[in-house]
């Protein structure tokens, strides 16, 4: 048995912890943690995640934000050719 301040503390948590909690321990219906779920990639550390994500990935050239083109669109020599 789950201490209910315990699971009222973890309930009120980033939802990526949350949807567990209803679904693990608490035993809330489908429907219920489904929805909190949900929340995931638009609220607390998931979409934190998902926004650093999303700047870190490279694009179609190859290239992050951070790093110079890796196939420059002009034809030219990378300066990553060293690699």
């Amino acid at each position: 048995m789950t201490d209910a301040r315990l699971t009222g503390w973890l309930l009120d948590s980033d939802p990526a912890l949350a949807w567990q909690v209803e679904r693990d321990l608490v035993g809330a219906p489908e429907e219920t943690w489904q929805a909190t779920r949900a929340r995931v990639a638009t609220e607390g550390f998931g979409a934190e995640l998902l926004a650093h994500q999303a700047t870190a990935w490279p694009d179609e050239s190859g290239s992050t934000p951070t790093s110079p083109p890796v196939n420059p669109p002009n034809g030219s020599p990378s300066r990553r050719s060293g690699y």
